[in-house]
Parts: C-alpha cells; sequence; structure tokens
C-alpha cells in the first residue's frame, strides 16, 4: 500500500509539475504499461480525483484510452464510438460542454498506428470520419495520438479550417529521446499559446503536449 501510494503521489506530482492546475480540460491516453484494472483506476484517481467530470475511454491495453477529464464546466452530451475502418479498435471518447458560456465539442482520440503493417491509409480514413462527425461545429478540440508519419497527414484539418497547436516542432515520442512528433491538439474558434513538450516517462511513452486556449468567440 505505501509503495502505491507513493507511486500515485509521484505521478500526480509530474502531471502537476508539467500542466498549469488551473487548466480545465485534460486530456489522457493511458499508459499501456499498468497492467491491471485496479491500478489503473487507483493511478487515475491520484491524477484526476480533483476533476469534477470524467468521461473515460474503452479499457483495453492495460489503460483506459483517450479519456477526458474537466475541472469546471457542465457536461451536455458524450459518448465513445469507434472508428468504421480501424485494425486495433480505434476510437474517439467525445463530450459536448459548456464552457465559458459557449458549446464546446472537445473530442480525444487515438488513430491508427503503424503496427503491424503501414496504416497511413486508414488514418485518412479515420480522419475524414472524425471531420464529418465535428461538422460546422463552431468550438472544437480535437486532441490525442494521430500517429502520424509526417504533417502532410494533417493537411486535411488545416483545410477545413482548423488550427495545430504542433506544427510538427514538438517532438512527442518516445518520451526516452522523442524524434516523432506524432501528438497534437487541434482546435477551431480557439487561440493556442505556450504549446510545449514535456518528458513524463511516469505517465506514457510519450512526452505530454501541453497548450492554453482561450476562447475565440
Amino acid at each position: 500500500k505505501d509503495m502505491t501510494f507513493e507511486m500515485q503521489e509521484s505521478l500526480k506530482r509530474e502531471l502537476d509539475g508539467a500542466m498549469e492546475s488551473g487548466d480545465e480540460i485534460k486530456l489522457y491516453d493511458g499508459d499501456q504499461r499498468y497492467g491491471d484494472k485496479e491500478k489503473t483506476i487507483a493511478v487515475r484517481t491520484a491524477l484526476f480525483g480533483d476533476y469534477n467530470l470524467g468521461f473515460e475511454g474503452p479499457f483495453g491495453n492495460g489503460g483506459h484510452v483517450n479519456s477526458l477529464y474537466v475541472k469546471s464546466g457542465a457536461c451536455v452530451a458524450n459518448g465513445v464510438r469507434y472508428y468504421r475502418s480501424h485494425y486495433q479498435n480505434t476510437n474517439y471518447n467525445f463530450a459536448r460542454l459548456k464552457l465559458g458560456g459557449v458549446d464546446a465539442l472537445v473530442v480525444a482520440t487515438h488513430l491508427e498506428p503503424n503496427w503491424p503493417k503501414n496504416h497511413r491509409a486508414m488514418r485518412a480514413e479515420q480522419m475524414a470520419e472524425l471531420l464529418a462527425f465535428v461538422g460546422n461545429e463552431r468550438h472544437v478540440i480535437i486532441a490525442g495520438d494521430f500517429n502520424i508519419e509526417d504533417q502532410a497527414e494533417l493537411k486535411p484539418f488545416a483545410d477545413a479550417g482548423f488550427v495545430l497547436a504542433n506544427d510538427g516542432g514538438l517532438k512527442t515520442w518516445h518520451v526516452s529521446d522523442p524524434k516523432q512528433a506524432i501528438d497534437n491538439v487541434i482546435v477551431r474558434r480557439f487561440r493556442i499559446s505556450n504549446a510545449r513538450s514535456v518528458p513524463a516517462p511516469k505517465l506514457s511513452d510519450h512526452c505530454l503536449l501541453s497548450c492554453e486556449l482561450e476562447l475565440s468567440r
């Protein structure tokens, strides 16, 4: 029990040090190294116990993937959808929230990785599905692990009027020696500032991607 408590506190300190305490929204792609559900729940409680809303993604690979936690705000609707085209049960978790007096659609996702073969074409289908899902929503945040090979894969978002927090300069994988910019926060009608990649090896094999968002009405 003492070791579990120390692990939880260590993880909490690491996350708190990487992201400002005033953040309203955090998206968490569960670390695959946690080998059982009980341990994952304990870690999640330590990290996000003071958040008033939590939308957990499906449990798999030892963690809840694509989870979304909100410190303040009200939820209008939420759910999880699996991509029509997928190999590893990739999915997206969404919540429609009241933030700053406006409706905002927040999506946490994990696109198909290049394993056991290249899935670039499948990721393109998944991005098209995401864009169709958000449609003409005014305020949108899409964040997560896009598993891209290069920035050109994200062009459909830019073409649809979205702004990217990571233009390729913030390397997030692997946390031990990050050389690939595969994680992103993609927004519509939000202003992005202070985007940064933060190593957090006790949390994930990815660096954390942190940024500040300001509503643009």
